[in-house]
């Protein structure tokens, strides 16, 4: 029998502009990442890779005065998933840009992590996947996860 396991995410965003006049823009709405139900090949396997929505990857876009520097940066505040009774680590979740091929996916830290630098605007597009197993309890699993948007010292 398949565990009905349902992982959601949310991610909230805090950007920082440079100044009034060399203004660089995060653009990013709050969103609800939704995990399929895992099958008993999911669960062996161990992760389950998100589907965002029929439009493709998350992606974050970034505004920016050309040849102002800017760098990216993705972590949580949270060290397990809400609820916390369920014990799964934030490390857990894992994120890589959407062309980096599948064993680039990396976990979501407590520390900042730098996702990319620029000097332009861009749209960068990600992709997440959640580590799961039998152990997981099933339930609807929270977690807060903040990009950054700072001036880079490049």
């Amino acid at each position: 029998m398949v565990r009905n396991l349902l992982a959601t995410l949310f991610i909230f965003i805090s950007a920082y502009s440079f100044s009034q006049t060399d203004e660089t823009i995060l653009n990013i709405y709050e969103v609800r990442i939704q995990f399929p139900v895992p099958s008993s090949e999911d669960l062996h396997r161990g992760y389950l890779d998100a589907h965002i929505s029929s439009s493709g990857p998350l992606y974050v876009q970034i505004d920016s005065p050309e040849g102002t520097p800017w760098q990216l940066n993705i972590k949580t505040t949270d060290p397990y998933f809400s609820p916390v009774h369920y014990h799964k680590p934030h490390y857990d979740l894992l994120w890589k840009q959407h062309h980096e091929p599948d064993a680039l996916f990396r976990p979501v830290n407590l520390q900042e992590f730098g996702v990319m630098t620029g000097t332009s605007s861009l749209r960068i597009e990600l992709d997440f996947r959640i580590h799961l197993d039998w152990d997981d309890p099933p339930g609807e699993y929270n977690l807060d996860v903040i990009f950054e948007l700072e001036k880079s010292d490049e």
